[in-house]
């Protein structure tokens, strides 16, 4: 197992993660999968800021996404939108939120980012090598802090944020969860 950029030819695979990796509503309810695959994974793959953990084959196995500033984000889910109001009130609703969420705390934390791991390969430390590389990246690139957003029952993923020096910065249906850089 290997880290390395995310690359155009890994979009079908990371699609996959996203998908495996999100609730059971995802990869039931068509219309919810379309959602999550428009709101948490094609403007990032789009954007190509993040790195992939690639297997002995080289395919995708995680991978972690950023978007360095709230800007660059925008830009890149604007193609999206549309798609994400025909499918309905409720999701034009939820992007409404979590854009406002970002903008909210863009200001200390300007990058913001997403990770999945397949199940395979978590609780190997591959997380952590992941978000490692990201946070050097995002260092390297001048940003001051970077935030994510995570539902209140991924205890999970909560605790393996604040192991990566996360703390919590509101809390309402779920936590925004901040890290200054």
């Amino acid at each position: 197992m290997r880290i390395r950029r995310i690359r155009e030819s890994d979009r079908e695979q990371l699609r996959n993660i996203c998908l495996a990796q999100a609730s059971a509503r995802a990869r039931e309810d068509p219309l919810y999968g379309q959602f999550t695959l428009a709101m948490y994974c094609e403007p990032y793959a789009d954007m190509q800021e993040g790195f992939v953990l690639a297997d002995e084959e080289d395919l995708a196995a995680g991978y972690v996404f950023c978007a360095l500033t709230r800007q660059k984000h925008q830009k890149a889910l604007e193609p999206y939108l549309p798609l994400m109001e025909a499918l309905g009130e409720e999701y034009s609703q939820r992007v409404k939120g979590e854009c406002q969420m970002y903008d909210a705390f863009a200001e200390e934390y300007p990058s913001h980012l997403h990770i999945d791991i397949l199940e395979a390969y978590t609780g190997q430390g591959y997380g952590t090598k992941l978000m490692n590389a990201l946070l050097a990246y995002l260092k390297k690139q001048g940003s001051k802090g970077v935030m994510l957003g995570v539902g209140p029952h991924n205890l999970r993923g909560i605790r393996f944020y604040q192991h990566c020096g996360f703390e919590i910065l509101y809390e309402d249906d779920g936590y925004v969860m901040g890290k200054k850089l």
